[in-house]
Formats: C-alpha cells, sequence, structure tokens
C-alpha cells in the first residue's frame, strides 16, 4: 500500500513479494504490524488505529480499549466506508461480532467476555457526534500539496509531513451538517440520489475555510467542489456578460440593453417566459436573470474581451467556447464549484484576484519548512466595476431570483439553472442549480444535480434550493461574525 500503486497485475505481485521479502529481512512480524496499523485507512478521513479509537470511542490510550471496541476497530480495515460504526452501526455491529467468534475461536478471549462484548450497543461520543469528517476538504487539500511539493498523495499522507490549511471547522461543519438534512435537496431520482457540493472561500485571502463535494462523506468517493464538469448556466452572466460590459466602461446598470427575440446564425436564445419588453436596464436584466439582453450585450462586447475578463477571474475557457451560448453558461467543458467561488472572490473583494488555496504551509518530518503561501493578491479589474457588479447582485438577493439566499446581513448572489431537453421528458426538467454570492467576509459557491442525468433522475425544482442551502450554511458558519 505504501510503495506501489494499487493495479492487478502480475508485475505488481512480483513487486509486491521482493518488497515483502526485504522488509522481513529489516523487520519483526510486530514491527511490521505496527506500521501497518499506524497508517491503514479506518474510515471518516482517520488514517491508522489510534485516530480511530479516538474518533469512534472517544479513547486516546489504546490500552483503555475495552474488547467489543478492539474488535469493531479490527473489522473495519476490509470495508471502512462500510464498516465504521459512525457510517452503519448494523453492519458494523455484524463484524465486530464475527471477529468476537474468531477470537474466542483462538482462545483470546473466553466465552464470557465474548457474549459480553457481543451485548454491547455503540454509542457515538458526543465529541464524535457533532464533529467534523473534513474528507472531501483533505483530499482537496492534499492534492494540492501534491501539485506543489511533486510528491504522491499518498506520500504525503504517510511520510510524516506536517501540511497546515486554513480549514474554518464551525464553517466545515456548519456544511457538513446541513447536507445531511433531507429536506434541502430536491427529491432523489430513480435510482440516483440528487448530490451536491460546496465551497466557500475567504476573498480577503484567497483561502478556502469550508468545501464538500458530496452527500456521502467517505473516503474515495468523487470530489464534485473541484472537478470542472459543470454548466453554470446564468450563474455565469456576471463573469462572461455584466462583467465585461462594465469593465469596458461603455456600460454601467442603468444602460439600456436590447429585449428582444433575435437569431444569431443559428444560434437562437429565448427568454424562459416567452416575453420580450423590447428594452431593459442591466439592472433588471441581471436581476430577473432575461436571456436576451444577455447575449446581446456579449455580442456588443465581443467574446475575446469577455473570454479575457473570464480569465482574469480565474475561468479560462477553450477554442470551443467561442460563441455566443457562453452568454448563458453553455461552456464545453464546464466549470467547479472552487473555480465559481474564485470568480465571484474577485467582485467581492473590490476587483482583486486571491488565488483560492486550502494550504497554508508544508513542512517536513524533520521540522523544515518546505512550502509556505505567497501571500500576494492583484487588481485584476476596476473597483469600479466590482463595486456596480455588488450593488446589482445584491438586487438579485433582495428582490430578484436570489430571495432564498437572504441573511441576517447583507448578500450578493446569482442563482443558475441548465436544463434538461429530453424528449419525453417535463419542460420543467433540471439538471444543474446554482447559487453563486457573498456577504463582506465570504464567497461560496452551491451545486446541486445527479452524477448522471436523465430520463429517470432530473430535478423539477429550481435554483431556490441552492440558494437555501447557501443561507443556511453561511449564518451558522459566520454567526460569531
Amino acid at each position: 500500500n505504501l510503495y506501489l500503486n494499487r493495479d492487478k497485475n502480475m508485475l505488481r505481485k512480483l513487486n509486491e513479494t521482493s518488497i515483502a521479502f526485504a522488509l522481513e529481512q529489516q523487520l519483526t512480524k510486530r514491527e511490521i504490524l505496527q506500521l501497518y496499523l499506524n497508517q491503514i485507512y479506518m474510515g471518516r478521513g482517520q488514517y491508522g488505529v489510534k485516530a480511530a479509537a479516538k474518533r469512534y470511542f472517544g479513547v486516546s490510550d489504546l490500552k483503555k480499549l475495552e474488547i467489543w471496541q478492539i474488535a469493531t476497530l479490527a473489522g473495519i480495515p476490509k470495508g471502512p466506508s462500510i464498516y465504521n460504526p459512525v457510517d452503519n452501526s448494523a453492519l458494523s455491529k455484524t463484524r465486530r461480532n464475527l471477529v468476537l467468534k474468531m477470537m474466542f475461536n483462538q482462545r483470546l478471549i473466553t466465552y464470557e467476555q465474548m457474549q459480553e462484548a457481543m451485548s454491547k450497543q455503540y454509542q457515538p461520543p458526543a465529541a464524535v457526534e457533532n464533529g467534523v469528517a473534513g474528507v472531501y476538504y483533505v483530499d482537496a487539500a492534499l492534492k494540492e500539496a501534491a501539485q506543489i511539493t511533486g510528491k504522491s498523495v499518498e506520500e504525503l499522507r504517510t511520510g510524516g509531513y506536517t501540511i497546515v490549511t486554513g480549514l474554518n471547522i464551525k464553517a466545515q461543519q456548519a456544511l457538513e451538517q446541513a447536507v445531511l438534512k433531507e429536506a434541502s435537496f430536491p427529491p432523489d431520482g430513480k435510482d440516483q440520489q440528487v448530490e451536491a457540493a460546496m465551497t466557500i472561500m475567504d476573498h480577503r485571502t484567497g483561502e478556502v475555510v469550508a468545501l464538500i463535494g458530496g452527500r456521502d462523506q467517505n473516503e474515495g468517493n468523487l470530489n464534485r467542489a473541484i472537478i470542472d464538469a459543470r454548466q453554470p448556466g446564468s450563474s455565469f452572466k456576471p463573469i462572461i456578460d455584466y462583467g465585461p460590459a462594465l469593465e469596458s466602461g461603455k456600460f454601467n446598470p442603468n444602460s439600456m440593453l436590447s429585449d428582444r427575440k433575435v437569431a444569431y446564425g443559428s444560434y437562437k436564445p429565448e427568454n424562459l417566459n416567452g416575453i420580450y419588453q423590447g428594452q431593459v436596464t442591466m439592472n433588471t436584466a441581471l436581476q430577473k436573470s432575461i436571456n436576451a439582453p444577455a447575449v446581446w450585450v456579449l455580442k456588443q462586447v465581443g467574446i475575446s474581451s469577455a473570454r479575457q475578463f473570464a480569465a482574469k477571474l480565474g475561468i479560462v475557457l477553450t477554442e470551443e467556447d467561442n460563441h455566443l451560448s457562453i452568454a448563458l453558461g453553455g461552456l464545453h467543458n464546464g466549470v467547479s464549484p472552487l473555480k465559481m467561488a474564485q470568480a465571484y472572490s474577485v467582485f467581492a473583494s473590490g476587483g482583486e484576484f486571491n488565488a483560492a488555496h486550502m494550504v497554508r504551509s508544508i513542512t517536513d518530518s524533520k521540522g523544515k519548512v518546505l512550502y509556505t503561501h505567497p501571500s500576494e493578491s492583484r487588481q485584476v479589474i476596476s473597483p469600479r466595476t466590482a463595486e456596480a457588479m455588488t450593488a446589482m447582485l445584491r438586487n438579485v438577493v433582495n428582490e430578484g431570483t436570489g430571495k432564498k439566499a437572504q441573511m441576517n446581513r447583507p448578500v450578493a448572489g446569482k442563482t443558475g439553472t441548465t436544463q434538461l431537453d429530453l424528449a419525453g421528458v417535463s419542460k420543467k426538467a433540471n439538471r444543474d442549480l446554482w447559487f453563486v454570492g457573498y456577504t463582506s467576509e465570504w464567497t461560496a459557491a452551491v451545486w446541486m444535480g445527479f452524477d448522471r442525468t436523465n430520463q429517470d433522475n432530473y430535478m423539477t425544482e429550481g435554483s431556490g434550493k441552492a440558494a437555501a442551502l447557501f443561507s443556511t450554511v453561511m449564518s451558522k458558519a459566520l454567526s460569531d461574525h
């Protein structure tokens, strides 16, 4: 596990054998077992039996573990995400009892000890019930640290490195507790549950303070918060339409934009409600998320200028994105919640770009500092553009499509919805729900949807669900600010 990849082939088996022989030349069986128990994955982001004992039982001294607790821990490595007692107490108990029978058969415990241990019911300590798993945050932080150092994630996990991050425990806890509530999400599909991802960053420093990449918080799951795979819909309009228009100096929030049904070659964008007013202000167009003015203004600004503006916010588009449908968030590769939070953070910080990051510093096992995040911000767009955008995005939350994101403090933000266009499926079928927004302290991006949207798995609810999750999490996370 330490030195080889997970390939199942003859070459790995040969390498495994040679390493095993070498280990046995150098170490006793007991020492090998100790090394294994110190680094084996034990579920819920815990590595090693000592970390697991503290996480699941609140016991720091392994000598104080009871027999049933020892058996529970012994049962976890076969399937850490399904046999740990927090995620599945019933399966954990079944496996624990199997271990206890083997302990009795091996004459390690008496029959009476076995019976007593089998009668124990798992009750997580209060610290565990209210704890933070942080599995997705750790995953993202380790990937970032691997890019910085050139070392593998496995090396970083097991080489005695200390990685300091910007994780805010209160924010992460608020996020993890919110995604456990069914009511926060649209109904599940026929064979999939609605997934979610959210990233919260401090736009003043660029530090990611909380992150979650899915509703199931198990090691090795797809980290949807950092994968550029989803279409942003209308939440992309500030980045590609209205931001570039403001920055050009030719438009302001009160500028009149064309709101007419127009065909741009083969591209024929339509307003969702089928209503066209001839002209609307930029402020109204953004507040009500009207499509026609967004495409029109991108045409006026020019795709090249708009792409350059988006790149300043951290979103670099491909050559395949050289078309007007990007005005409504139709991208070739899609974006991640992390990238969307990064982009909006520039509006939130008065036009300054602070690179989104998790890792503050990395120190090796000897205490040598290998890396410290450079604290640097760049003015990438004018403060005037950022101020005007913030004023418009506050209107979106106060009066427009983002009302469910309202909190006990000013919020600026934008919803986004992408539709599913499949024959025989409801016209109200949606593929992606977004809300990206910010307070004076933090910027956050929320995404909801199915991993594979199809005729059996789609949403009929709108992006208000994403806006409401933003409000729930941020209100709790910022309650003492």
